[in-house]
Formats: structure tokens, sequence, C-alpha cells
């Protein structure tokens, strides 16, 4: 096999059909998503995206961010230190400068490969130039979000000897049914309660007076970034990584698989959210509520998971991808939960002996917090 590897900062410069190959399946990672977003953030984005291509094409690629020991946006700092983060920077603790692979926006695997026989040996050749590069640069090496199901990337770290822990699991619908009497029979399979639970928070949102609707392509797209902004900022005291530009735009380039929906009471938006369609999955995100108009009529769970399974079949989604909160009310629902890992590599050999005992000790208490 004749393949080359390259480093390249920037989305554009890579052809949009050979990225979509390689990410199909993964909504959050389409090219117009990540092209976008690196136009649109509201910071600047150090990307370094890793290329591995062949005479068939792109067979593989990852991609990251460098951040340097201050970075306040550090996700390694987040992952493995958590609030504790600030102290453990001002104590020496701090994880960069390093390369960090993360899907900016959503869950989605940092690190993609060509299916078939060839992908491990795809999967090694793009790990030795990252490491190459890092080496070079006196760089640490993770990946973030990379599903625990994956075996076959797995082996490549372990012979590579990273370090790993678990981190942000995530959860997914499957969609079996075509209609919202059908999902009931599905939950009904799984669980009676679950399934008169489901009814019951549906018509009790139904005489609240709130009424969801999907949005036609052609409206603005303000009101669902400031609810999103705004309830991301309640949660997390920090801004999103996208600008009040990013969905305009991205409409812009997927047109009809940007779905938005809306819940409101008596002509008032009181709730949005957003999909990005990529086939037949669905990536669920842009979430947000009016701070002063939270009544207890289960709006959350009718716009965010009975809505969207209702319609789902209709919109050619076979699967909705959503995040790592509240995971089990997602499992009451219908989800099933994807454990997801976190490899590091620091940059030199006596941190990468002495981060294996933390590791352990990070990876049995995010367990015991899953429970």
């Amino acid at each position: 096999m004749s393949a080359q590897t390259r480093i390249i900062d920037s989305m554009s410069a890579i052809s949009r059909p050979d990225w979509q190959k390689i990410a199909v399946g993964h909504p959050a990672l389409r090219h117009e998503v990540l092209r976008t977003l690196q136009t649109s953030a509201t910071r600047p984005m150090a990307l370094r995206i890793v290329l591995l291509e062949d005479d068939e094409g792109l067979a593989a690629a990852a991609i990251g961010e460098e951040v340097t020991a201050g970075d306040s946006h550090n996700p390694l700092d987040s992952a493995l230190f958590g609030r504790a983060r600030g102290v453990a920077r001002s104590v020496g603790l701090a994880t960069g400068p390093a390369l960090v692979f993360e899907s900016a926006l959503g869950s989605a695997p940092p690190i993609l490969a060509r299916e078939g026989p060839l992908r491990p040996m795809y999967l090694e050749r793009l790990l030795s130039e990252i490491e190459r590069y890092g080496a070079q640069n006196n760089l640490g090496v993770a990946f973030s979000g990379i599903p625990a199901s994956d075996k076959e990337l797995a082996s490549v770290f372990e012979r590579h000897r990273y370090g790993s822990s678990e981190v942000a699991s995530t959860a997914w619908l499957k969609i079996e049914w075509s209609d919202f009497d059908g999902y009931l029979r599905f939950l009904r399979g799984r669980s009676k309660n679950a399934a008169k639970t489901v009814r019951g928070e549906r018509n009790r949102n139904a005489r609240s007076g709130i009424c969801i609707r999907r949005l036609p392509t052609t409206a603005p797209l303000d009101s669902i970034y400031v609810l999103a902004r705004d309830h991301y900022r309640r949660k997390n005291q920090a801004d999103l990584l996208d600008s009040p530009q990013f969905l305009p735009r991205l409409q812009q380039d997927i047109g009809e698989d940007l779905l938005c929906f809306a819940a409101e009471r008596d002509g008032r938006r009181i709730a949005s959210v957003a999909v990005v369609r990529f086939g037949d999955v669905g990536w669920v995100s842009w979430l947000g509520f009016a701070e002063h108009d939270r009544p207890n009529d289960f709006t959350y769970s009718n716009l965010v998971y009975y809505h969207l399974a209702e319609s789902a079949a209709k919109l050619g989604i076979n699967t909705l991808l959503y995040g790592n909160s509240v995971l089990k009310a997602k499992e009451m629902r219908g989800c099933k939960i994807l454990v997801n890992r976190l490899y590091w590599r620091p940059r030199s050999s006596l941190a990468r002996t002495l981060v294996k005992p933390y590791l352990f000790v990070h990876r049995a208490w995010y367990r015991r917090k899953m429970r």
C-alpha cells in the first residue's frame, strides 16, 4: 500500500466527499459542521488535522487541537480533574502542552478510518505519525471519546502503551417503530411502567398548552441560538464554542439536514432543540429553555425524546445520538448507553509511568459515579 501522511490546520483543505466517506454515521463530524465551526467559533481554534491518504483517497484521519498548560479550554484537564482543574493547574499538574483529539461539538470519535481488513494498519500508521509530530513539538497526545466497543482501536492504543480511563458515556436511540404508538409498544416490551410514564408525561404536556413543531428551513435561528446559549451558560458557567453565526451558516450548507424543533405556549417559544442529520443518523444538540417559564409540564422529555421518537422514521432517521447528561433518564426512555474512553500518552517517559496510578483511580471513580 502506497500511503502518505500530512498535517493541516483547516477543514477547507480537505475534499468534502473524501471526508464524508470516513465520517459516515457521525453527524457531529460532517465536513460542513467542522468547517463552519472553524470559521464561526467564539475563540481561535488551533486545529491539527492528521490525514492518511492512499491511492483510493482518504484512508484515515484524526482531528484535534494543540493546547498549552495555561489554556482554559483544555478538555484533557477538564476530563481528568473536573472542577478541580484550576487547582491542578495552579500546582503544576496541567496536562498541557498537548495535542488533544476530541470532537469539538457533540460526542463522536475524533479518529476515523476506512472500514475493512486494512483498518488496523491505517490506524497504526496514523497514530505513529501523530506521535512523531508530538515528539518533535514536545507535546503529549490524548484521545477522548473513543467508544469502548471499538476493539481494533483499543488494541492499537494498547500496543502504543497509552494509559486509559473512562469519560463522558453517551446515549443513542435505535428507531424501531414508525409512530408514537410503536414507540410505546417498544417501551412496553422493556418496562410497562416506562410506557405508562411516557404516555402520562405526553398527555400532561399537551394539557398544559404546549405545542411542539418542526420549524421551516426559512425560519430565523436567532432564538434557537439564544435559548441554547443561555441554557448552556446556566448549566456550565461558560459560553458555547459556536457563535451566533454558526447555525445560519450551517443551514446554508446542509439545508434540510438541519432540523429545528420548538416548544411553544400561547405563541411564545419556551424551548427548542436542533438535530443534524447525516444519512440515517441524527445528532441531537442545541437544547435551550427559557429561564422563567419552567413549570413541571415535562416539556424537556416531550421535546427531546417523545417528539423526536415519533418524528424520526418520517424524517428518514433510524438512530438518534444524544449527549452525556441524565443518562438514567435516557435509558428509561429507551436509549442505550455507549461507554467512551480516554487514552493519554504524556510527553515524557517519567510522566507516562507516574500517570498510570492516577488513571486507575480515575477509572474506578468514574465507574462508581455512573452506577
